[in-house]
């Protein structure tokens, strides 16, 4: 699973590299607002691929099963996930580490051309940055396979894009910036792979779908609370100040999960007991 997963995050992660450096390109003869033509472009052709995901899928159990109900639904996989507590902590440590990378995201533009006074190409630059980080990150992700646990992955990549959040908080110049943002969402891809193995470890597989849709949508809100504390505080408080208050909100979070988490995959790895052998005494 690490590793369907890596792969998963590598098709994911390229798209980061390649359209940046495409923008980057374009922006050397088209103004940036026509680039907008081509990401809505993109975004429709993707959205093409949605037709082919049922070709070669096994059919239905029964003729009801494409029309169930919504809210029975989210109610099976809220209990579901109420049911286990470590994947609520899961959900905590993902939205502590979407609320560093939506920061990173929702402030790339105020960060990099107006505290930094760099051009709009360098700009496109900060995500090819950041995408190069990823794949970089992915492909070490064998070799890490072969010696560590895919839970510690995911703990150092935490760790990492703290770390990420802390510097750009202090950066003194812009390459340092850099260095913050590519570590905070270049290894965002390494943590995504240890929540989207480690759950399945927690979930029946009958309620997976369930379950796992209503996690990724907790995960996502902290995208749209980073671009709201921006928007409301973002003319009354200095960037590196909001990325220094959340880093620390982060790392106090982390503290608070991080033994229970530990707890729950040791549990999770031990081998199973061994039944008594019978005596051969009659």
């Amino acid at each position: 699973m690490g590793k369907a997963q890596s792969w998963l995050q590598v098709t994911n992660n390229g798209a980061s590299v390649l359209g940046p450096a495409l923008a980057a390109t374009l922006l050397i003869w088209l103004p940036a607002t026509q680039l907008i033509w081509g990401c809505a472009l993109g975004f429709a052709l993707s959205a093409t691929g949605v037709l082919g995901l049922t070709r070669g899928a096994a059919p239905a159990a029964s003729p009801l099963a494409g029309n169930r109900a919504l809210l029975p639904e989210l109610r099976v996989g809220l209990g579901a996930l109420l049911a286990q507590p470590i994947l609520l902590r899961l959900v905590g440590l993902a939205m502590l580490v979407n609320l560093i990378v939506g920061l990173a995201l929702a402030t790339a533009a105020p960060m990099t051309l107006g505290l930094f006074g760099q051009s709009d190409q360098t700009l496109a630059s900060v995500q090819l940055t950041m995408g190069l980080i990823s794949i970089g990150a992915f492909l070490l992700m064998p070799w890490l396979l072969r010696r560590v646990a895919v839970y510690w992955i995911g703990q150092l990549a935490f760790l990492l894009i703290l770390a990420g959040g802390l510097i750009m908080a202090t950066a003194p110049s812009f390459g340092w910036y850099l260095l913050g943002c590519g570590l905070s969402y270049g290894l965002c891809g390494l943590f995504n792979v240890f929540i989207r193995t480690e759950r399945l470890h927690w979930i029946a597989e009958q309620q997976r779908g369930r379950v796992i849709s209503l996690m990724v949508l907790l995960n996502q809100l902290s995208l749209p609370l980073a671009g709201l504390i921006i928007a409301l505080l973002g003319d009354r408080v200095a960037v590196q100040e909001i990325f220094l208050m959340a880093s620390l909100v982060c790392a106090l979070g982390y503290l608070l999960l991080y033994r229970t988490l530990a707890d729950a995959a040791h549990t999770r790895t031990l081998p199973e007991p061994t039944q008594p052998v019978a005596s051969s005494r009659r």
